[in-house]
């Protein structure tokens, strides 16, 4: 298992990697000495990616690969200054969501690896108004998505956005009118086929300004199903889904209490959505955001995240 991310230095950050190995943790020696780690992928234990930022004032997108032995640095899409998401399904097929900024704007852009170069397959921008993404699931054999929102400024309101490329495609699922949402975003997808997937996201509800309503999704190849909670009072947001199955899920996230930001795990099955909670070592603010479903087993699962006094590691077995 691996946990990126950054530790806060004296002049910014430094790039932060952890593997779980054999019962203990390894803390292996970076190429790059200031920056942040958002995101990894794992091909096998030999062949991982991480993925980031570096610098400071001028910052650019880092890609770090892991061969087994060394961390080196790979080629990124040219002219980003973060990457946000990194999914891959070979070592000559990946996909990058990276950001650049424009004048008042700042563009999200799809990439692709085939092993040699980079190719811009997408480019979205955000201004006052536009698109926003947070996620990014490359489907083995199938589309590739990206779940968001679009921010309307004035009238401070969003609404979901499905961006899909490639073939395989399904049809944009939609959030459910009932309780009637006054907007809503999609915030996470994972699947392990064109015909298994699964999309989660946030449904803000009209008779509650402050709340909303966790809504989950499964493509089957040719319908969704949806599932979603009842109306929550306060903020409640998915970061991250893993899939088990094709009829169980796991997502994480926060949400928001009387007390500030707490931890927030779903299990999401046909009977419906299960809100358990989840633990909050600090008194401030704890958050989730990332889950992986160890393949091969039943209910293994890692989670990170971060509380006001450091990184948080959850395991689930």
């Amino acid at each position: 298992m691996w946990v990126v991310g950054y530790v806060p230095t004296d002049t910014g950050a430094a790039p932060f990697v952890a593997r779980g190995h054999d019962g203990a943790w390894e803390i292996p020696i970076l190429p790059i000495g200031r920056g942040e780690l958002d995101d990894v992928d794992a091909l096998s234990g030999h062949d991982v990616w991480a993925v980031g930022r570096t610098g400071r004032v001028h910052r650019r997108g880092l890609i770090l690969a892991w061969n087994g032995a060394t961390w080196s640095s790979v080629p990124t899409p040219p002219r980003s200054i973060a990457i946000l998401k990194i999914s891959r399904r070979s070592p000559t097929d990946a996909y990058a969501l990276d950001i650049k900024p424009n004048p008042d704007c700042v563009d999200f852009r799809l990439s692709h690896w085939d092993g040699v170069a980079w190719t811009r397959l997408s480019v979205q921008r955000q201004c006052e108004d536009g698109p926003s993404f947070g996620d990014l699931a490359a489907i083995r054999g199938g589309p590739v998505i990206m779940p968001g929102h679009l921010l309307r400024h004035e009238e401070r309101f969003t609404s979901p956005v499905w961006a899909c490329f490639r073939t395989g495609c399904p049809t944009p699922p939609e959030l459910p009118a009932d309780p009637t949402p006054a907007g809503g975003a999609w915030l996470a997808a994972a699947g392990t086929a064109r015909s298994d997937i699964w999309a989660l996201g946030a449904a803000d509800i009209d008779s509650s300004p402050s709340g909303n309503t966790i809504v989950a999704e499964h493509w089957n190849g040719t319908s969704w199903t949806t599932l979603q909670t009842p109306p929550y009072v306060t903020r409640h947001d998915v970061a991250a889904v893993t899939e088990v199955s094709s009829t169980s899920a796991w997502a994480v996230g926060a949400r928001f209490t009387s007390s500030g930001w707490r931890t927030l795990i779903v299990h999401v099955t046909a009977a419906g959505i299960e809100d358990l909670g989840g633990p909050n070592p600090s008194l401030v603010a704890d958050e989730l955001d990332d889950i992986v479903h160890v393949p091969g087993t039943l209910s293994e699962m890692w989670a990170v995240g971060s509380t006001d006094t450091g990184q948080l590691l959850l395991h689930h077995d």
